[in-house]
């Protein structure tokens, strides 16, 4: 058997920016049957001969969507031709790219800003329309036929996403040493928020921590990608979704699956084991909690080799796909305070996220791991220099801009797919020391023992005191000259100031909608058996209750007044957005003819 590596895929969350982490996905699927091709070729002498396995894949939000039709993709009937990556047959270009635009009238945002939603659901679920979602389903799983994976793809290959679960978890740490003997039994309470979907691919039946995935089975697939809407439900911005068939037991292992094992083994916190099951929970954005899984995908990978220790992982390897790296995140020289109340309270909200991202424990089980990880980010060039900061235009509007134009999409998916080119080339590769320019082939990597000096002339980067050998051998590289990193150059998408300002009025018929449908379920009598709250309720009810008179020219007032307030509530409403999308698009320089005496 060839020698082999074993990868691990970690997909961040990035909701519109996910055209990046398609781009990417697409061109490593691509070099990979790429290299498969040349390898199985006559003319094959100088083609490095190991073997790469995809073992585990997953992600959060849009990173998660992207996970499940990997899924898909890499048993989808043709995917072992490459006629499958182009634009008309890439199932991740057309997810991300086209989006839900109408063959080329680039309308996917008109869709999540329209009300339709609103009216036949009779409540607000979420501030934007996200009835997208479905149809991005249904594109996905059109005319899908199942066929036998890649070789580079393991049979039994996993797919893990990740939620936010608002009911969560109860969960105990034990305050009462020594005292067994007290009725009282203290305890500190918590809940655990964290909740995972972890599919393999078999055709067995469900397991006792994770969830089947036979892409022969729609009703699999459809699992598969309720998850997928699960974790890309964006708080207040797409609606949540809501679980109801989960056996609670199987929620139980599977969050303790991906809890530190000396925090399980020592029995310092509890879970309550005798919930109600089928276990129904709401689920939002996976990235509220877990933005960039890797603690949990690396848990996987060492999974599925228990016998190993820590030193000996240095066949498996992680890539990890982020359309927004935190390292290139600067602090301000000077702190602002948060004085104001919507200042505190945003702030609060980014202090709580940060804080549940924060991942201590699990640092420890990372450092004791050997093998190698990697990260893909964006990475632009202008005029042959690394532009700083902003490489890619579904980054503004807090990822959002990418539904203004499918031009940003387009701008992305490219730029990813060329950033994956040169990772492969240039940064997913192992290095070897040289000594007087010597390098020591017994120090070499199995993948690498059997190359010859032919195969290290063409694939390796030899530079003065190291040589670096690719883990993943690009094919491209034998059609261009690489000098010493690929350098493309992409025009940076654009839209003019009209287009967004186009917007204004069906922003503020969506805002009216929801004032009108918040209002009314205001009206609504709280459904109650509880005699206590029926009682302060209509106590309050009859404190604000107005006399005779008072109640005319109240009612009067109101039937008057009411419709214009609310009108002027929303056009306040468009005009903030409108406001807030033009500085910040602005800023990253993604519109053109912004003009500050234009009439909006």
């Amino acid at each position: 058997m060839k020698a082999t590596i074993r990868l691990g895929l970690t997909m961040a969350g990035a909701v519109s920016a996910g055209a990046y982490t398609a781009g990417v996905v697409d061109y490593l699927i691509e070099a990979l049957l790429e290299w498969e091709k040349a390898k199985s070729s006559p003319d094959n002498k100088d083609i490095p001969p190991h073997q790469v396995k995809i073992d585990v894949i997953g992600g959060t939000s849009a990173g998660g969507i992207v996970a499940a039709i990997m899924a898909l993709m890499l048993r989808r009937k043709g995917i072992e031709s490459l006629e499958s990556f182009k634009k008309s047959n890439s199932m991740l270009y057309r997810t991300w790219v086209e989006l839900v635009d109408d063959g080329n009238q680039d309308n996917s945002f008109l869709k999540i800003i329209t009300s339709d939603d609103i009216g036949r659901d009779k409540d607000v679920l979420s501030l934007l329309n996200s009835d997208f979602m479905a149809e991005l389903e249904e594109r996905a799983l059109v005319d899908y036929e199942e066929s036998k994976a890649p070789s580079f793809v393991s049979e039994d290959f996993e797919v893990l996403l990740t939620l936010s679960n608002l009911r969560g978890i109860p969960a105990e740490v034990d305050f009462n040493s020594d005292q067994e003997h007290r009725k009282e039994h203290p305890t500190h309470s918590m809940r655990y928020h964290k909740m995972y979907g972890h599919f393999k691919t078999a055709k067995a039946q469900d397991g006792d921590d994770y969830l089947k995935l036979d892409p022969t089975k729609e009703v699999d697939n459809r699992r598969l990608f309720d998850f997928a809407k699960g974790t890309s439900a964006f708080p207040l911005g797409f609606k949540n979704r809501q679980f109801s068939e989960l056996p609670y037991g199987f929620v139980l292992k599977t969050i303790k699956k991906f809890i530190h094992p000396e925090i399980l083994k020592s029995n310092l916190m509890n879970f309550k084991e005798d919930l109600p099951s089928p276990f129904e929970f709401t689920a939002l954005d996976g990235g509220v909690f877990n933005n960039e899984p890797f603690v949990e995908i690396e848990r996987l990978l060492k999974a599925r080799k228990p016998e190993a220790v820590d030193a000996a992982m240095d066949d498996y390897a992680m890539i990890m796909i982020d359309p927004f790296p935190s390292f290139q995140e600067t602090d301000a020289s000077e702190y602002e305070q948060p004085r104001l109340i919507h200042k505190s309270f945003l702030a609060l909200f980014g202090a709580l996220r940060n804080q549940a991202m924060m991942k201590e424990a699990d640092m420890l089980s990372l450092s004791k791991a050997k093998f190698k990880r990697n990260m893909v980010f964006p990475v632009r060039y202008e005029n042959k220099k690394k532009v700083p900061g902003n490489a890619i235009a579904c980054g503004a509007l807090g990822g959002f801009s990418g539904f203004l134009s499918r031009s940003f999409r387009e701008h992305d998916y490219k730029l990813g797919r060329d950033n994956c080119l040169n990772f492969l080339q240039y940064i997913f590769t192992i290095r070897y020391e040289k000594k007087d320019g010597i390098f020591d082939r017994s120090k070499f990597h199995p993948i690498h023992q059997e190359w010859t000096d032919k195969m290290i002339e063409i694939w390796g980067n030899n530079q003065r005191d190291a040589l670096y050998l690719p883990i993943i051998p690009d094919m491209e590289k034998l059609k261009i000259e690489h000098k010493p990193y690929n350098v493309h150059e992409f025009n940076f998408p654009s839209i003019p100031a009209a287009r967004i300002t186009g917007f204004s009025d069906l922003i503020a018929a969506r805002a009216l909608t929801i004032i009108d449908m918040m209002e009314k379920n205001s009206e609504r009598p709280s459904p109650t058996k509880d005699p206590l709250e029926k009682r302060v309720s209509q106590y309050v009810e009859n404190m604000f209750k107005p006399n005779g008179i008072t109640k005319f020219f109240s009612d009067t007032g109101v039937w008057l007044f009411k419709g214009r307030i609310k009108k002027s509530m929303a056009e306040m409403a468009a005009k903030q957005a409108l406001h807030w999308m033009l500085i910040d698009l602005s800023k990253k320089q993604l519109i053109t003819d912004f003009n500050e005496d234009s009439q909006i």
